[in-house]
Parts: structure tokens; sequence; C-alpha cells
């Protein structure tokens, strides 16, 4: 009996297990080379698997990351394959595998290959997808689906990259998981679909509102730190002062106490000092003015020039002859 005849239900996973248990029996055979050998018929005539079974092996087994098979093993055996998130024809599509690169013009800055994270991303938004729709129009991932995720989840994980190294250290991990809680719902599908078409140069990450509205916040809140900053700054440096000038008057204050007790000394002194100062200057004004009244002024008084003057009014009267003196001869 054919082992298909008696074998259960085709199902890549199942093949998956096998596998590798086949690998652990037998580790000399190259098996990496048989499984590469699914699609021309090895495994095809063993399991009776078909085509598109045989592809779905072979991406799981080796072109997508572990992590990612026991997320899609999980959800398989949840919801299971018939109308299930996934199928065998999703699952053999070349676009989910890690390393894959779309066809098209290559731009250094949009770097369209599949990492591990991109496929995980992939199969996330399309489980997630299927859970969240209500129970009559959950719809199975086709290939064409999951090719216009790669696009889209690529270019947000290229974006979201550069987002993070705008972001301070301490505020990463936060604002990359909402955006990521926003992605995961495709409220920013058509945007991301357009920017993977056109490519803009260079990355602006302000066209994703959300990019731009953390950036402004950590912005403002990185002006609001720098003000406070320096207003703390400006605290220790006007404490700092304060204090340097308590030293300085504590250094100052025994010669500040000295000056005054002299300055009050010599105030008590004064008044006799000043008296004494009126006294002497005016004993030396006088003995200058008489000095001077008697080497330059020399004022005398006689009786001729008295008798002169009388005369030279009566004349001016017409009391005396005009012509006549008196005086000595």
């Amino acid at each position: 009996m054919k082992t298909s005849e008696i074998r259960y239900k085709p199902n890549a996973f199942n093949n998956i297990h096998v596998i590798k248990k086949k690998v652990l029996n037998n580790p000399a055979v190259n098996w990496e080379e048989w499984v590469g050998e699914t699609s021309a018929g090895s495994l095809r005539e063993v399991f009776g698997l078909t085509r598109s079974e045989s592809q779905a092996t072979i991406n799981m087994y080796k072109h997508m990351p572990q992590n990612v098979v026991t997320y899609l093993s999980r959800m398989t055996a949840s919801h299971g394959m018939m109308r299930g998130p996934v199928s065998h024809a999703s699952l053999s599509c070349c676009c989910i595998r890690a390393g894959y690169c779309p066809s098209g013009e290559l731009i250094p800055e949009y770097d369209m290959i599949n990492n591990d994270s991109t496929v995980m991303l992939i199969m996330k938004r399309a489980c997630g997808y299927w859970e969240d729709a209500p129970q009559g129009l959950k719809k199975t991932a086709t290939p064409e689906y999951l090719s216009s995720l790669q696009k889209i989840c690529r270019t947000f994980e290229i974006y979201l990259d550069e987002f993070i190294t705008l972001l301070p250290g301490k505020s990463v991990a936060t604002e990359a998981q909402v955006c990521r809680d926003i992605f995961m719902t495709g409220a920013t599908d058509d945007r991301f679909t357009a920017l993977a078409d056109e490519k803009p140069t260079p990355i602006d990450v302000t066209v994703i509102p959300e990019m731009k509205a953390a950036l402004l916040r950590h912005h403002k809140e990185a002006e609001n730190h720098e003000v406070a900053k320096r207003a703390e700054l400006k605290q220790k440096v006007n404490e700092a002062t304060f204090q340097q000038l308590e030293v300085d008057l504590e250094i100052d204050l025994p010669n500040l106490r000295c000056y005054f007790k002299q300055l009050n000394d010599v105030r008590a002194s004064w008044t006799n000092r000043v008296t004494s100062y009126k006294r002497a200057r005016r004993s030396k004004g006088l003995a200058t003015c008489q000095k001077l009244m008697k080497d330059r002024l020399c004022l005398n008084t006689t009786c001729i020039i008295s008798q002169m003057n009388l005369e030279a009014v009566r004349m001016k009267q017409g009391c005396l002859p005009s012509g006549k003196s008196y005086g000595p001869e």
C-alpha cells in the first residue's frame, strides 16, 4: 500500500516533523540536498505531496527562520490549514523567504531584502488580519497578498530603523513599539505602499504622522530638559557664588573690624585737632596780613598832607587866590 494512502492528510508542518526525525536518525546523509529535490520528485514520490505542499515544505525547512515556523505551527494548530490564516499555496511563495528581494530598481536607501524580522512581520500581519476579521469575512492569505505585504513590511522596517536613530536611547523601545502597534492595525498600509513604489530619497520619517508626532514631542521634551538643565546650572552657579562671597566676607571681617576701630579712634580726636588747626590758621593769617601792610602798602598820615588837601578844597570854592602855595619854601 502506498504511503500516501495510509498517511494523514498532507500538511507541510507534519512533513517538516518527519524530515527532521529522518535527519536525526541518519545525519550522514545529505538530507538538505534530498529536501532540495522535493519539487523534482523524491519527496513527492515518498509522501505524495502536491507541488505547493512540497514547495511550502522546502520554504519552511530551508528558507524561513525557526521562530517563524514555530509561530505558523501554533497558528495552524489553532485554526487548521483548511480556510485558516495560511495555505500551502501561500507558504510556497518565495516572497516569505529570508533573503528574498523583489525585482525592480535598486536604491541603496531602500534595501528591500527580507530579514528574519521581515518574514515574521509578514506572517504576523497575515495571521492577525485573519483573526481580527469577522467570521464571514475571514480570507486565507494569498501569494499576491503576501507579496504586497512584503513591500509594505520591509518599507516599514526601513523607516522604523531611520526613526529609531533620531530618538533618544531611553525612548527607543517605547516609541518603536507604538509605531509597530499602529502598523499592525493596517492603518498605514496605503502610505507605505506609496513609499515602496516611489522610494523617495533621502528618507524622511516625518511623512509618517505617528513618527512625526513622536519626534516633535521628544524635541519639545529635549528643549524643556535643556531649559531646566540651564536653570539648574544657573542656580548652582548662584549658590557657589554666594558661598564664595560668604567665605570672602569671613576673610575680610577681621580687616573691617580693625579699619572701623581705627576710624572711630580718629573721629574721637577730630574736635581737638580741628580747633588747633583753626587757631593756627588764624594766627598765621594775621601775621601774613600785618607783614603785607608793613612791606607793601606803607600807609602814613601827616599834617602837611592834611593842610594841602584843605587848601585844594578851598581853591575849588574860590576862597583863596590861585597860585599861592603853602608849605615850606
